[in-house]
């Protein structure tokens, strides 16, 4: 996927491409998706009015199950899942965990990229200077105070996970005392600001 950085920029880029036979969607509520035969299923735009709630997520650049050249936008609903479906579509809500090992990776990143946004979308609707409610632009990917004009950008968390390895080729693994007796996991953790990645 492309993602479109540049072009999502452009103002009125989703009244555009809303409705045209290259521009499909692709639903998400309480961080689930519909999926049916380990595959996202994506709707054709021209059959549902374009949401407020709307975010470019890309345009196809590789076909793999999409045909390269679809613009993919992602709607984030509020209310039940199934009311948000036409006639003929069904499938299984999953959230990121559930969803099977064998999607393809233009679907596996199209999911992670959707539940970031999801997110950030609902934990950051106010404007942390003044406390007014932000209104979302430039294709879903940035928020506007109407009061002060700031703009706001989705987060990113560094993290690492990390693989610790001796002289014979053994791995040093950590266990969470409140994991089950027997799990394990390789090292991991949140770069903390001012920290660097081998700290």
């Amino acid at each position: 996927m492309d993602r479109g950085c540049e072009r999502r920029s452009h103002p009125g880029l989703l009244e555009q491409i809303w409705g045209a036979g290259t521009t499909s969607v692709m639903l998400i509520a309480n961080g689930r998706t519909l999926v049916r035969e380990n595959k996202i299923i994506l709707l054709p735009s021209h059959a549902r009015p374009l949401p407020a709630s709307a975010v470019y997520l890309g345009r196809a650049v590789q076909g793999a199950g999409v045909p390269v050249g679809t613009d993919i936008v992602l709607e984030i609903l509020d209310g039940p899942e199934q009311a948000a479906l036409p006639a003929g579509y069904d499938g299984d809500w999953l959230g990121l965990r559930e969803v099977p090992t064998d999607v393809s990776a233009q679907d596996a990143g199209l999911f992670v990229e959707a539940a970031a946004i999801t997110n950030w979308h609902a934990s950051h609707r106010h404007c942390p200077l003044c406390g007014a409610r932000t209104r979302m632009e430039q294709g879903g990917w940035v928020r506007r105070c109407p009061e002060d004009d700031s703009e706001h950008f989705p987060r990113t968390d560094p993290a690492i996970i990390v693989s610790v390895l001796d002289e014979q080729g053994r791995i040093l693994l950590g266990h969470n005392k409140s994991w089950p007796e027997g799990r394990y996991s390789t090292l991991a953790g949140f770069v903390e600001p001012g920290e660097s990645l081998e700290a």
